[in-house]
């Protein structure tokens, strides 16, 4: 059958979500308008590309919460992969990734010298970052790179730095 109002998908979708995702991932789905108005708009979809004459003769019903269940899942890795990425940025500032020793250079024509002994597109990343302020995120966007991987060049940069001071 199909619904005839909003509120009857998004009862349905609440109780999907609690019953396939995590208590975490469900609550922060939940909050999520946008998140929670994706469930629904897969089900309303599904409730509009069901067809009754398909070979496999699944339910309308069945299919909505197939459709569902397959947004759920996209919720879900997308808030995992958002979880692994806010614990890497603590993890990397706890290696020492630090901006404090990049404000207390004075001189700018050594800090170039030291940068120069890097390749391209480390010195790139750490001029962006440290010295323009940009966030990860925005550098990660702007080179086609993912979060973790600025990160690394981050940290692989500063150590290179370190061992040419030292």
């Amino acid at each position: 059958m199909k619904y005839t109002s909003l509120n009857q998908y998004y009862t349905d979708a609440k109780k999907l979500v609690k019953r396939y995702a995590s208590y975490n991932i469900a609550n922060r789905i939940l909050a999520d308008n946008d998140s929670l108005g994706f469930v629904v708009r897969m089900m309303i979809e599904a409730d509009e590309r069901w067809d009754p004459t398909h070979p496999k003769k699944m339910k309308r019903s069945s299919y909505r919460v197939l459709r569902a269940m397959y947004a759920i899942r996209i919720l879900i890795s997308k808030y995992n992969r958002l979880k692994t990425l806010d614990s890497l940025e603590t993890v990397s500032y706890n290696y020492g990734i630090s901006e404090s020793g990049f404000d207390k250079v004075d001189n700018m024509d050594t800090l170039d010298v030291l940068l120069s002994k890097l390749n391209s597109s480390d010195r790139q990343i750490l001029k962006s970052h440290f010295i323009e302020k940009n966030t990860v995120s925005n550098i990660a966007s702007n080179l086609g790179m993912s979060k973790s991987a600025v990160y690394d060049k981050i940290k692989r940069g500063i150590k290179k730095l370190k061992q040419y001071v030292d």
